[in-house]
């Protein structure tokens, strides 16, 4: 019965670890979007004229957006591991 529990909590350990992994890897491919957003918004701007200046600011707003809820998943993941135990 003992041997069963030392299972469990080896599983739920290698499954955090797995997760904080992932997220860690989503927010490197995050701060990528976030800089080819970046990048693309300032060409339209430069480039575009007026069109391209109003395309540029969504394209602004939702890079930022999109990177803050990245960011967000791995605070609250950190936040969900170092406060609940099993």
């Amino acid at each position: 019965m003992l041997s069963n529990i030392y299972v469990f909590a080896d599983v739920f350990s290698s499954l955090e670890n797995m997760g904080i992994e992932f997220l860690g890897k989503i927010q490197t491919l995050g701060w990528i979007c976030l800089a080819l957003a970046l990048a693309t918004a300032g060409f339209s701007w430069i480039i575009g004229g007026s069109e391209g200046m109003r395309k540029a600011k969504v394209i602004i707003i939702g890079g930022i957006a999109g990177f803050i809820l990245i960011v967000g998943a791995n605070s609250i993941a950190t936040y969900f591991k170092d406060t609940i135990a099993f």
